[in-house]
């Protein structure tokens, strides 16, 4: 058997599972062991490597995320920025440079509070 788009075989959101950057160390140990095994296995393989920069492919809109593509609840800024923010930014601007699409089209509105 087998699933398409980002659900698994258990209709878990695949792109909603994995453990969040900013959520407590103690919340993601309880969360292990409730892990997906698509997750858990990606979990367990990302703890094998040593990364210096990673990509991820993913449809929908045509944006350029970086680290990190979520927020810290418990900080006032709104963009949970990394500490290699300016080389990020630089990056997914000369990617959208390169691409033609992206980088002639719509802009995103942030639609936050």
């Amino acid at each position: 058997m087998y699933s398409q788009g980002r659900f698994n075989y258990h209709g878990v959101d695949l792109n909603r599972a994995f453990p969040d950057a900013f959520d407590g160390l103690q919340n993601q140990q309880i969360n292990e062991e409730k892990m997906e095994p698509e997750v858990r296995a990606v979990v367990d393989w990302l703890r094998t490597e040593t990364f210096v920069l990673s990509a991820n492919i993913h449809g929908g809109a045509l944006v350029a995320s970086y680290p990190y593509d979520n927020s810290n609840p418990n900080q006032l800024v709104r963009a949970g920025i990394s500490p290699d923010n300016e080389v990020f930014v630089y990056l997914a601007k000369v990617y959208s440079y390169n691409h033609t699409s992206m980088y002639r089209g719509n802009v995103c509105v942030d639609s936050g509070p």
